[in-house]
């Protein structure tokens, strides 16, 4: 079997899927076996086939929780007939994730272990949001921080003597592994770090520029502007000043758009409009998945746009509950008469 060396790449922590397994169980790619060296080595993978019908969309990597979730789409190009002559009857017959930590510039061994669902037969489309493909970072066996990446390799075939008959590997974006679940130097406190998940609840609120234009994050209420002259405690309200939109804060809450980028791999999770943890990861949001650079605006001017999630955080903020602590998204915008806006948020807050 031919190999060729991965730079940019994997690890030995190789774990594999096929259509003959008879479990649908979720699986953990087993730890590697064999005598082990002291230095890290460089990952070899297997050799693609010259020709092949299978195509990969870039695999992304997402943070969420304690855990990389992973995303993409494999895919046989049926209208390959260059590789099959019958490429409608090429199906996947396995697939193998690896994972491996970057080192100058070069992928070595990991300890990690990638979890997954098994493929079933005949599929011609693997899906690995769908498969469950993520890494958990809170695994014990999992010692180190850095950087990281996965490679996916997929075989595929039409012959049923020849499982291997096609063979293509692709990688994710790079990731890191944070620094709260790194093993401690110090012998006393070798453990990794338990991170607490502060699960969090959303609701809707729609806001008027000439009525209540003001809104209490904490409590999903809205005032006028006349009851927030009162003395209403507000988190932040609405004005329009040449038909632009703007945010100011009224009691010292700080707020500022996740607008990490990819030029930032530790903070690579900019959710927007449609685009949520809680349909992206099937679960509820918690608030350590919405990461960011840094809070520190006490304005936002304009805000119209709807494909950013900002956070907030107010002076009452506690890191142990996460009360005080608020992401909100733009969902619905809406131009009234005398240059007014009706807008509606979708705002997220710990349970």
């Amino acid at each position: 079997m031919n190999f060729k060396k991965l730079l940019l790449g994997t690890a030995l922590a190789m774990s594999t899927v096929n259509f003959m397994a008879c479990s649908d169980d979720s699986t953990a790619a087993p730890p590697p076996s064999g005598p082990t060296s002291s230095a890290a080595e460089e990952i070899h993978i297997r050799e693609n086939t010259d020709l092949s019908p299978i195509k990969f969309e870039t695999i992304s990597a997402q943070l969420g929780g304690n855990k990389e979730f992973f995303k993409g789409n494999i895919q046989i190009d049926i209208l390959d007939t260059l590789s099959s002559e019958n490429p409608d009857q090429v199906y996947f017959t396995n697939v193998e994730f690896t994972v491996g930590r970057i080192e100058n510039d070069k992928a070595v061994e990991s300890t990690a272990q990638v979890i997954f669902n098994q493929i079933q037969p005949q599929m011609q489309t693997l899906n690995l949001q769908e498969m469950g493909v993520s890494i958990d970072f809170s695994d014990p066996s999992f010692t180190d921080c850095g950087t990281y990446v996965l490679m996916v390799t997929a075989t595929a075939s039409d012959d049923a003597g020849k499982p291997d008959k096609f063979v293509t590997t692709g990688q994710s974006e790079k990731f890191q592994r944070p620094e709260a679940y790194c093993k401690s130097k110090e012998p006393e406190s070798s453990a990794a770090v338990e991170v607490k998940q502060i699960e969090m609840e959303t609701y809707e609120v729609t806001l008027e520029t000439n009525g209540k234009k003001g809104l209490n994050l904490a409590a999903g209420t809205t005032f006028t502007e006349a009851e927030i002259a009162a003395g209403n405690a507000v988190h932040f309200t609405l004005d329009n000043v040449g038909g632009v939109i703007t945010i100011n804060s009224q009691n010292g809450t700080l707020f500022s758009p996740i607008t990490n980028g990819d030029d930032n791999i530790n903070y690579d999770d900019d959710w927007s409009f449609n685009y949520y943890p809680e349909t992206e990861l099937g679960r509820s949001a918690y608030v350590s998945d919405f990461q960011y650079k840094d809070i520190s605006g006490t304005s936002i001017d304009p805000l119209d746009q709807t494909d950013l999630i900002y956070v907030a955080k107010a002076t009452t903020y506690d890191a142990n509950t996460g009360a005080g602590f608020f992401a909100f998204v733009l969902i619905a915008k809406q131009e009234l008469t005398n240059k007014d806006y009706s807008m509606t948020f979708k705002v997220y807050k710990a349970k």
